[in-house]
């Protein structure tokens, strides 16, 4: 018994590697390497062969391995305000779906519209080298805070809301103008004039256009 407690107990199993299962299917490291990662240069019966023993013998791919070999994690940071929100819930559960058609994986963040969890959120998505970043700028965020960024190699969309000064970075949102403008004019139309807007971050861009609405 003091033997094992001192040597720490069972040796650990060697850790199986992408050589072990190209020799036992004779097949070259970089085929199984494709395979595993699903690539049309290895054909297909190959591939199922490839698959198949790396689940036999409880083979997990080294994603940060490859990703120094191709550049590539298939990581995409997905990043809000507030998941609560429900138009994020929908928005978060469609952009898994079509990524993960894909071969993406998503990392969530929510950041609860403050810059400085957002910048260290920003920089960790750069240190892991993800492919992409999807975001909604938090309240108050500056052009330099995600510009910095996209110069540093990571492709974003920005989402929802919108920063000055950043033409090479494409916007998906709704038109908050006009969609609060045709609001009130739908109030104006049923009689009524005190009309109050409740909500919303003052320092967003989506908050600024719904007032001018």
């Amino acid at each position: 018994m003091v033997g094992d407690m001192e040597s720490g107990g069972a040796t650990p199993k060697r850790r199986l590697t992408l050589a072990m299962i190209a020799e036992k299917l004779d097949l070259s490291t970089a085929t199984v390497s494709l395979a595993l990662r699903n690539s049309p240069l290895v054909a297909e019966e190959t591939r199922k062969r490839v698959h198949a023993l790396a689940e036999e013998l409880g083979y997990i791919y080294n994603r940060s391995a490859a990703s120094l070999r191709t550049a590539r994690t298939n990581i995409v940071g997905l990043v809000v305000h507030d998941i609560l929100n429900p138009y994020f819930a929908e928005l978060v559960s469609a952009v898994e779906t079509e990524l993960g058609r894909h071969g993406q994986t998503v990392i969530l963040y929510n950041h609860g519209d403050d810059p400085l969890r957002q910048k260290v959120f920003l920089e960790t998505l750069l240190q892991y080298r993800a492919d992409g970043m999807i975001l909604c700028p938090a309240a108050g965020s500056k052009p330099t805070d995600v510009s910095r960024i996209v110069d540093a190699g990571l492709p974003t969309v920005l989402i929802a809301r919108e920063l000055p000064d950043l033409p090479d970075v494409p916007v998906i949102r709704g038109d908050d103008r006009t969609g609060l403008r045709r609001a009130v004019e739908h109030l104006i139309g049923l009689g009524h004039r005190r009309i109050a807007l409740v909500g919303g971050q003052q320092d967003s861009s989506s908050a600024s256009e719904r007032r001018a609405g």
